[in-house]
């Protein structure tokens, strides 16, 4: 994928999930916590009424009967042994067999109060269970929704970084080129400044050379005595230009001299020409309208450079 299409796609990836709805939460058992903490709350304390208790009233019943039914044979069986006669014994037999059933129901009353008691804790116990299972319920989607809410925060995140990561490129990119274009300005003025003994030596030279038709031969004697001060195909194009600029003849000169390695044929006056584009002839003029010194102050450059140019667009 090309860096263009893949910055296109992070942007398109990072729109729809900019416009996308944050994770919302909504409970499942809000409704059946709220209850089941409700009835805890509102359970009534523990009581226990035997007379209220529908089991104990038919212990109660069946105990009584039985308790008159024995009392009644107690005092039926002494009676025979007194030939008929009621006597204190039978009474005090009967009754106490009667009372040992009152006492047994007693009994039977303390049990059924004990399950009552363990009824209603048990009930209790499930309330409470009940709560607990719900909230744990409630607590695991609520844990769910808190991991979506991370996941969602942690894909902003990173796609956020994406953006800054590409923004910092374009930067980058941007820094390296503008420090490139400052570089090759200055590089270009370098060249036009010459460094200083080269620029020393062009300045002898000039005030030893005579204004008028270009001598090739001095130019040679001049690059012969001054060669190991230039370094560059540049600074040897703009030296001579600084030097037999004014000269005729010079840029025709120049456009002889093709620069050593170039296998596309680059000459010393196409250096020349990008390192000082206001040299060439505006188009809409004629070559025979440039005298010598009309644009320049000094020789025309030639035509067929004019014409190259032309090709170029650079009309």
């Amino acid at each position: 994928m090309s860096e263009k299409k893949k910055t296109d796609e992070e942007k398109k990836v990072i729109g729809s999930f900019t416009e996308s709805e944050f994770p919302r939460y909504e409970s499942n058992y809000s409704d059946a916590v709220k209850q089941s903490l409700s009835d805890i709350l509102n359970r009534k304390e523990y009581s226990y009424n035997a007379e209220n208790d529908q089991l104990f009233s038919k212990y109660k019943t069946m105990y009584t009967e039985n308790g008159r039914r024995a009392m009644q044979d107690t005092m039926g069986n002494a009676a025979l042994f007194t030939g008929g006669y009621g006597n204190t014994y039978g009474t005090v037999a009967g009754q106490q067999a009667y009372n040992s059933y009152m006492q047994a129901l007693n009994e039977k009353s303390a049990e059924l109060e004990q399950k009552a008691y363990e009824r209603y804790r048990d009930d209790e116990n499930r309330a409470y269970e009940r709560l607990n299972t719900l909230l744990g319920l409630e607590g695991r989607d609520y844990d769910r929704y808190r991991d979506a809410v991370g996941d969602h925060n942690a894909d902003r995140q990173f796609l956020y970084k994406l953006e800054q990561d590409r923004l910092a490129q374009e930067n980058l990119e941007y820094e390296r080129y503008r420090d490139a274009y400052e570089s090759d300005r200055k590089y270009e003025l370098d060249l036009k400044k010459l460094n200083a003994s080269l620029q020393n030596a062009v300045d002898n030279e000039q005030g030893n050379t005579n204004d008028g038709k270009f001598d090739p031969e001095e130019a040679y004697k001049f690059i012969e005595k001054n060669n190991r001060l230039i370094y560059t195909d540049e600074e040897f194009a703009e030296t001579l230009y600084q030097l037999y600029g004014e000269r005729k003849g010079f840029f025709n000169w120049l456009k002889t001299l093709e620069v050593p390695g170039n296998t596309d044929g680059e000459t010393y006056l196409e250096i020349l020409y990008y390192l000082h584009p206001e040299l060439q002839i505006p188009y809409e003029h004629t070559y025979d309208d440039w005298e010598y010194g009309a644009i320049t102050g000094g020789a025309v450059p030639p035509a067929d450079a004019r014409d190259r140019a032309k090709r170029e667009g650079k009309q």
